[in-house]
């Protein structure tokens, strides 16, 4: 695979592509009601985007519910599959947790 980065939502563009990247794999490919998808919950979660070469090939969502952090809606781009990738943004977003103080105890 080439170059992955995978980062913090940051402005417009990277919001549109991490709606766009949700919005094929759950309500086109897997056929989810767009009410589930788009619900209102995105301002309660801090959002991740991956990109390889550039290119929006993956997100997920981190939500704080009480003293929990649930990361969620994890999506990886058809053509991206199978490398791997899903695994990266889910531990990019348990990092991120560990750094910001969660605990990972079970």
């Amino acid at each position: 695979m080439n170059r992955v980065e995978i980062g913090i939502v940051e402005g417009p563009a990277d919001v549109a592509a991490r709606l766009a990247l949700r919005w094929d794999a759950f309500v086109r490919e897997q056929r989810a009601p767009e009410a589930d998808e788009i619900d209102g919950e995105d301002a309660a979660c801090a959002q991740v985007l991956a990109r390889v070469s550039g290119e929006p090939a993956g997100a997920a969502g981190l939500r704080r519910l009480g003293r929990t952090l649930k990361i969620q809606r994890v999506c990886v781009a058809e053509r991206f599959r199978g490398r791997g990738l899903g695994a990266d943004i889910v531990r990019f977003r348990v990092d991120r947790a560990r750094e910001a103080g969660a605990s990972t105890r079970r």
